[in-house]
């Protein structure tokens, strides 16, 4: 063992007593406690960012979910139709031309010679006469 003598007093000292004597001892104490809550402050803010990790992990996973059931309910609905469809046994294209007819029907309240179907147009009495080259029959207006 090394002995250490006293700065003030010459008198050895062991390397405990010697550290205090020259105060490293108490700056090192500080420096382990600084450091200390360093780490806890650390730790708090790791652990809080692993919360909101988790938390926003949570959300994109619920969003994704929402979407894909979203995606579920319209084939869920559309199949539903469908087998409406069939135990009925009509096509889509058969209940469209059935729909047809109704669009097409008279409406309470519209004016008779106009067609609610039809659209209004400008306004304009400018049409396009479309021949083939070098052609006087067979145009077309459109």
């Amino acid at each position: 063992m090394k002995a250490f003598r006293c700065p003030v007093c010459k008198k050895p000292l062991s390397k405990v007593e010697y550290e205090r004597a020259l105060g490293i001892l108490g700056a090192r104490e500080e420096h382990l406690i600084h450091r200390e809550k360093e780490l806890r402050a650390q730790l708090r803010a790791a652990s809080a960012r692993l919360k909101a990790a988790k938390q926003e992990g949570i959300e994109i996973e619920r969003a994704r979910t929402k979407k894909l059931l979203a995606g579920k309910e319209k084939d869920v609905i559309r199949l539903q139709e469908r087998i409406r469809q069939l135990e009925r046994g009509s096509t889509p294209q058969s209940e469209g031309l059935e729909f047809e007819d109704k669009l097409a029907a008279p409406k309470k309240g519209v004016p008779k010679g106009r067609n609610p179907t039809q659209g209004q147009g400008r306004g304009c009495s400018a049409h396009r006469t479309v021949r083939p080259k070098g052609s006087r029959h067979n145009h077309l207006r459109v």
